[in-house]
């Protein structure tokens, strides 16, 4: 969704110096949204099989396609107030429906899919509501926006291949139990992850000299700071009182490395959105093919030749070259925007 609709209408709209176009973004994603349906109650069929948990996982798939693209549109647009109601209703539903099976109980796959489906669609009616019309068609959509999809859409298929892939590169050479911890560490900075993903309207419809600006830079690397602190504080804590968290209580003695990793992980994801909004395709892809593989290859290596303790200083390693890939690419996409800016000043 974002790289088929969200981010290309978000950077037409920057370029021709307008809003998003509410009207057709949503057009493109209820029909996205339908083949969403599609997928979601085809895997829920070979999965668990039965016309219940298919139309279960057809239903919260799309509902939870079409919110997260309601939500971009909403904040794109400036409406705040639908944008958190959506999202409230959504986690409020999560929550009492996930309650209940507890207190109740009951474990069975029909019971979670329906409570997410629940959520899910309880969440996208109390947003912007779908709508479909002749001129919302994929294919002119995509005829329309061609230029911005390609590069965006390759560049996170390759992310995400780069994602799945590294890890279980790494899992022959440590172990179950090693690669248990290992994984621990990228799951301590998904809150960051996921506080800034909501951001990404924003991110794209500010012009670059404005994020980059030095008050916006120093609050980026405090913000930073302050996570990675944090995460390894709370390590320490949680060694320190005993408590029994799994993986995330056998990252205690790799407290440091994991703080780091946060705080790197923190500024890289928002300079890869950064890269996203504004970077053209040679940009992009640079900054892609370089960060995966630093990524994919370091991690490997320390794992094969140091175990545990190097696979993660590697792996935090890798993180902190891949932030510097990003502000290169940033820097690029800077200086291309003066020489722009200067050539049509003459």
């Amino acid at each position: 969704m974002l790289s088929t609709v969200l981010e290309p209408a978000a950077r037409s709209a920057r370029a021709r110096g307008a809003s998003i176009d509410s009207l057709r973004t949503i057009g493109a994603a209820t029909r996205l949204s339908v083949l969403a349906a599609l997928c979601g109650g085809g895997i829920a069929l070979v999965a668990v099989g039965g016309p219940v948990p298919t139309i279960l996982g057809a239903v919260a798939c799309s509902a939870a396609t079409f919110r997260s693209a309601a939500r971009f549109v909403e904040v794109s647009s400036g409406d705040a107030r639908r944008a958190t109601r959506g999202d409230m209703v959504a986690t409020v539903g999560l929550l009492s429906g996930a309650g209940i099976v507890a207190a109740w109980g009951v474990e069975s796959v029909e019971t979670l899919l329906g409570v997410w489906a629940g959520a899910m669609f309880a969440g996208a009616t109390a947003s912007t509501w779908p709508r479909l019309t002749r001129v919302d068609r994929l294919r002119d959509w995509f005829a329309d926006h061609r230029e911005d999809i390609r590069p965006l859409l390759r560049e996170s298929l390759v992310m995400d291949a780069g994602a799945i892939g590294a890890p279980y590169a790494i899992a022959p050479f440590l172990g179950a139990s090693a690669f248990g911890i290992y994984r621990a560490v990228s799951n301590v900075a998904a809150p960051t992850r996921l506080v800034m993903n909501p951001l990404r309207p924003l991110i794209v419809a500010t012009p670059l000299r404005t994020l980059l600006s030095v008050r916006g830079t120093v609050t980026v690397a405090a913000l930073a700071v302050v996570a990675g602190a944090g995460a390894s504080a709370v390590l320490v804590l949680v060694d320190v009182w005993g408590v029994d968290l799994g993986s995330l209580s056998a990252l205690a003695r790799f407290a440091l490395p994991t703080g780091i990793f946060v705080a790197a992980s923190t500024v890289g994801h928002l300079a890869y959105l950064v890269c996203r909004a504004h970077s053209n395709p040679r940009e992009l892809w640079f900054g892609r093919v370089a960060q995966s593989s630093v990524a994919f290859v370091v991690p490997v290596v320390g794992a094969l030749l140091g175990g545990l303790d190097a696979a993660i200083w590697c792996y935090v390693s890798a993180t902190v070259v891949g932030l510097v890939v990003w502000i290169v690419a940033i820097r690029r996409a800077v200086v291309r925007a003066r020489s722009d800016e200067e050539g049509a000043a003459r």
